[in-house]
């Protein structure tokens, strides 16, 4: 694919895909970006006109920047991707054009440009695990719009992060392997702890090693409401 796009002829249709990429934008946002709408300080750009018709602010990656600083700007011309007409910018036909020829030359006719966004949110969401991130990245009006296309995305983090509990579960238990805990073979027992108190492991002792402790004291009341 790389190769497909470098092949094209045009710096700035070269450099819109590219940008299409790192940002996720949509296909007209991205091309009506003018030098105004650049932030130099804050490395920000600011999408004027969008889909849900709310102006959409996107961090650059540095990658962005760099591609940015590369692109020479046209006297009179204001679009940070010219078109060939004063004053314009590319045209929806021209990068409709071009990507006919790249995604043909890259040997994947079926892939569409929206892919590219697509692309970009699902690696965001496995390097990050959050599809609030995702959706605001993406000027996604609809959460569900974010979960029903990145959700399975997020899978791994969730089954990560539930990794350290489950430690934590079998260090209470006394037991190393979860074999051990079905067959109710312990290697040291329960071990308790004081109220409030932390395992090594991070995690407070478990609600029920408190509630089975609390119960043997007799002091069942105020633990039960506080649940």
């Amino acid at each position: 694919m790389a190769r497909a796009l470098n092949a094209e002829s045009s710096l700035y249709v070269r450099a819109y895909f590219f940008r299409a990429l790192l940002l996720g934008t949509r296909k007209r946002e991205l091309l009506q970006i003018r030098g105004s709408d650049i932030d130099a300080e804050r490395w920000t750009v600011r999408l004027a006109n969008t889909k849900n018709g709310r102006p959409h602010e996107l961090p650059l990656a540095r990658q962005a920047q760099e591609i940015l600083n590369a692109l020479p700007r046209e006297r009179g011309n204001s679009h940070v991707f010219p078109g060939r007409f004063e004053g314009e910018s590319l045209s929806v036909p021209t990068i409709d054009q071009a990507w006919r020829r790249v995604r043909i030359a890259a040997g994947v006719p079926d892939v569409r440009l929206h892919d590219l966004r697509r692309t970009l949110g699902s690696w965001v969401v496995q390097q990050a695990g959050s599809l609030a991130l995702v959706g605001a990245l993406l000027n996604h009006s609809d959460p569900r719009v974010t979960a029903e296309h990145y959700a399975r995305f997020a899978d791994a983090h969730r089954r990560t992060a539930l990794d350290a509990p489950g430690d934590a579960v079998m260090n209470a238990a006394g037991v190393q392997h979860v074999r051990a805990l079905l067959h109710g073979v312990r290697d040291d027992g329960l071990r308790e702890a004081p109220n409030g108190a932390h395992s090594a492991d991070g995690f407070s002792t478990p609600w029920v090693a408190v509630r089975a402790h609390d119960h043997v004291r007799g002091h069942t009341g105020a633990r039960a409401i506080e649940e």
